[in-house]
């Protein structure tokens, strides 16, 4: 086998195959990297000077892409990377809610050239900071037959910060809300509601001191038409008027069962009466817990068995 004829083309001229062969390379290098091509690049966003009397409402954004486009041996060597240099926003010289982005804020080389910013705007709602005084209060609830005598908050209100708009949102701040279902004093410590992130509540306060006075609630009951008896019915009387109005005063939970069957006024007579007629008071047993007034407190009592004409 004739080895000589079979790799006689590869070593024949080889020097100008080699030549041939590295202008092939450059050329293709020279092509490529003349050729656009199109790729990212990340930015960071810092922020400085913040007014000391506004805050920042939104999240801000702390990274930004710019797509770009320019030979593909720059493209190759940014694609994907972080600029060096920081987009600076100055808060201070924000005049709306938005700092717009163009090409001009980036230091790019001269080949490359921005096709898109994303964003397209750094959204930067700034709103005054306000600090307020703002009173607590606090919803108490009794068992039946229970009233809430006093309620003392200590402190009574608190001082908050924050955004403009949050602050006067709270005309006051309402504490969680309590359940007695007895009678007497009763103190405890509430934690102070969350409040939205932005509103910061001054002196470091986070509980409230509450005291609560429970008393038996009392109320009134009007009874009508109820008749008086006697108390010596062997007698012939006529009472003018024979029926009374009563007025119970007393605790509540008493007075909610108690019926006017549980009433009898009486009129005491004399065991010897000498007058025909007489204006004698109308009686009621006492009870405990409760108070009567009578009216008319006095009724007419005619004794029929004297004749009416005879002198005393």
């Amino acid at each position: 086998m004739n080895y000589k004829k079979i790799f006689f083309p590869f070593y024949h001229n080889w020097s100008l195959k080699l030549m041939a062969l590295v202008i092939a390379i450059a050329l293709f290098i020279v092509v490529r990297n003349d050729k656009d091509t199109e790729g990212i690049i990340n930015v960071k966003v810092k922020y400085i000077n913040q007014p000391d009397d506004e805050i920042l409402m939104n999240n801000p954004i702390h990274a930004i892409k710019l797509m770009v486009r320019g030979p593909w041996a720059q493209i190759k060597k940014l694609d994907g990377t972080i600029m060096d240099k920081n987009l600076t926003v100055d808060m201070s010289t924000i005049k709306n809610s938005r700092f717009y982005l163009d090409h001009t804020l980036f230091e790019l080389p001269n080949e490359i050239r921005i096709n898109n910013i994303s964003p397209q705007y750094l959204p930067i709602n700034l709103e005054t900071k306000l600090r307020r005084t703002v009173p607590l209060n606090i919803q108490v609830k009794s068992g039946r037959f229970l009233k809430v005598s006093e309620v003392k908050l200590e402190p009574d209100k608190i001082i908050i910060s924050g955004p403009k708009s949050l602050v006067l949102s709270f005309p006051q701040l309402s504490l969680p809300p309590l359940k007695i279902n007895e009678d007497g004093v009763f103190e405890k410590k509430i934690k102070l509601p969350e409040l939205p992130p932005k509103i910061e509540i001054k002196s470091n306060i986070k509980e409230i001191s509450v005291k609560i006075v429970t008393e038996k609630s009392k109320t009134t009951k009007v009874f009508n038409n109820i008749p008086i008896r006697l108390d010596n019915p062997s007698t012939d009387f006529t009472l003018l008027p024979e029926h009374v109005k009563i007025t119970v005063d007393g605790y509540q939970s008493k007075l909610y069962s108690f019926s006017p069957s549980k009433l009898r006024p009486y009129v005491e007579i004399p065991k010897q009466p000498e007058k025909q007629i007489q204006f004698l008071p109308v009686r009621l047993k006492p009870e405990k817990g409760l108070s009567f007034q009578i009216s008319p407190e006095k009724v007419k009592v005619l004794n029929n068995n004297l004749n009416s004409d005879k002198k005393p």
